[in-house]
């Protein structure tokens, strides 16, 4: 079925992708006036979703738009501990997010396994991506994120979207801005800075991973593809 979204969430990043009716009871009549008035379906969207499942797990799939792990987990943790409990969202929390885990990182250079950086394998279409340790690894089929962000290469095949950073890249405070603004560098393509699209990933990883802002488990081995087009309805 087709989707009409009301946003109500912290960040609400596909909603600013494929458009809304607005929040709350405004939405809501909204809504319900361009039902009225023959408009509802007007304006459509299609946009797959990321389809996150596990190999021994035959009945269990998750699906959603935005997922992250390692210092994109810490980063959703610190905000829910201190900073949405302040009343601060959206953009603001995003940039007080990423800003408390560059200060982590930059305060010390990262160990295997030790804060922000997380041992694991990021197989993206059966081939094996920066080593066994890891700063940031994102995955999504969105292409611009909260705050304007364009983190992924559209390079390859595939509606997965995705890009991983090594724990052990330099420049990292450099590095990390250049990829937010989706401009690769040379330097950047030959030391840790992953970028592109694809149909699978295979993310090996015994820490938790985020995705749409719930924490899950990976018990050490996830599949991430995407789903068929979902049609949305905005005004």
């Amino acid at each position: 079925p087709s989707i009409a979204l009301l946003p109500a969430g912290k960040t609400n990043v596909i909603a600013a992708h494929v458009g809304s009716f607005g929040k709350g009871t405004a939405g809501w009549h909204s809504l319900l006036k361009a039902r009225k008035e023959g408009t509802l379906t007007k304006a459509k969207t299609e946009c797959p979703a990321l389809e996150v499942t596990w190999p021994d797990e035959n009945t269990r799939l998750l699906r959603g738009f935005l997922l992250g792990c390692a210092a994109f987990t810490d980063g959703v943790k610190m905000a829910n501990d201190s900073i949405h409990p302040r009343g601060i969202a959206k953009r603001l929390a995003v940039a007080l997010a990423i800003g408390g885990v560059f200060r982590r990182a930059m305060a010390r250079k990262p160990q295997k396994g030790e804060e922000a950086s997380k041992e694991g394998r990021v197989i993206v279409d059966g081939a094996s991506v920066n080593g066994d340790c890891h700063f940031l690894f994102m995955a999504s089929t969105i292409e611009k994120l909260t705050m304007g962000i364009r983190p992924f290469r559209n390079e390859g095949a595939g509606d997965v979207l995705w890009l991983d950073v090594s724990a052990y890249v330099k420049h990292l405070a450099l590095g990390v801005m250049l990829v937010a603004l989706g401009k690769y560098k040379k330097w950047m393509l030959d030391g840790g800075y992953a970028s592109g699209k694809a149909s699978r990933i295979d993310l090996q990883f015994n820490s938790p991973f985020i995705l749409d802002g719930d924490t899950f488990d990976p018990c050490g081995h996830v599949i991430i593809a995407a789903s068929q087009g979902i049609r949305f309805l905005g005004k």
